[in-house]
């Protein structure tokens, strides 16, 4: 048996992994606006207008539409960590994933937490990622 020029199996699962990963952890406060909130309050339908054509199984809102709220959330962390999220918030998930995606609002019970993360460009810490589990 020739050797392949390709990669082996183990180099492509290696790159496709670090591919993945720079994907999950590539994330900006702008993105967390956009994943975290809406423009509506309660307006779960809204989930398919910011993914049109994409049904998303389950999505977290944050029940606050104040920017500035949001950019508090991480005012005392001096380093990128987690937090305890602070405010209500719900979750939007699938009724049935065939198009059109509609969605049921449920309110569980478990904790969720936020990643702060430094924005160089407003020289502050702010939000990034959104998580079950508490800090």
């Amino acid at each position: 048996l020739s050797k392949s020029p390709c990669f082996t199996f183990d180099s492509c699962t290696c790159l496709l992994l670090l591919l993945l990963s720079t994907a999950v952890f590539s994330q900006n406060y702008d993105d967390f606006i956009v994943k975290h909130t809406l423009v509506k309050a309660n307006d779960v339908n809204a989930l398919e207008k910011k993914t049109p054509g994409k049904c998303k199984g389950k999505n977290t809102f944050i029940d606050e539409r104040d920017e500035k709220i949001f950019q508090d959330m991480c005012k005392a962390v001096s380093k990128k960590q987690f937090v305890n999220l602070p405010y209500n918030w719900f979750d939007c998930v699938t009724k049935d994933i065939m198009e059109p995606c509609s969605y049921t609002k449920e309110n569980p019970n478990e904790k969720k937490r936020i990643l702060c993360e430094k924005d160089k460009s407003k020289n502050k810490f702010l939000p990034v990622h959104l998580e079950a589990g508490s800090a």
